[in-house]
């Protein structure tokens, strides 16, 4: 990745909300209606809603949510430019009620940009920055052996491959109600201080 990643700011929500959208249609389109899709990204990336996780994200230690700007090689859109415009983002918080858990609950890159690297420098540099030692683990309220928790839809065949290939190990499956049908959600761990394989399979 040649762009810029950095924490994400208020006045990036409506960016954050597009990148999810597309994001969303090319990896959930062969299990969810095109309607349906649009409602769950119109209600869970409300603008106020992001500008409230990324507002509470920055004034906290034991959380993250960075942006990726630029740095691929994608095309297609014509009124996307994958040169300047915000191409992902990843959002990292703690597990309520659990110091030894931080959940990756949103990592998505604009698809004109899938397997340049771009999910990967995110995870890893949201996964840096959070990293505890004997020195700062207090400060950010965790201890100082954390695991990385993340759910994924099991047909999300993209985002499987991603996160078995960085490391991350398959913990648990269920069986979930989700938007009028069951879908079976993997857990997927890893520990905060290792680091990911690499590769570009939907990176």
């Amino acid at each position: 990745m040649t762009g810029v990643c950095r924490r994400a700011t208020v006045s990036d929500a409506t960016a954050v909300r597009t990148v999810a959208r597309e994001s969303w249609h090319a990896a959930y389109s062969h299990f969810l209606e095109r309607e349906t899709i649009d409602s769950l990204v119109d209600d869970w990336y409300a603008v106020d809603g992001l500008e409230a996780s990324i507002t509470e994200a920055a004034g906290r230690a034991d959380a993250v949510f960075l942006v990726a700007e630029g740095g691929c090689d994608g095309d297609g859109d014509e009124e996307y430019n994958s040169d300047t415009d915000l191409v992902g983002f990843v959002h990292v918080v703690p597990k309520p009620d659990d110091r030894t858990v931080v959940s990756l609950v949103r990592l998505y890159v604009h698809p004109d940009c899938w397997g340049e690297g771009i999910g990967t420098v995110l995870v890893e540099r949201a996964l840096d920055e959070l990293e505890t030692s004997d020195g700062d683990a207090e400060r950010r309220g965790l201890e100082v052996e954390v695991e990385v928790e993340v759910e994924v839809f099991a047909e999300n065949e993209v985002g499987v491959r991603f996160y078995e290939s960085r490391g991350f190990e398959r913990v648990g499956e269920r069986e979930e109600a989700f938007a009028g049908d069951t879908q079976t959600v993997y857990t997927y761990e890893r520990s905060l201080e290792e680091e990911g394989e690499g590769g570009r399979q939907g990176d």
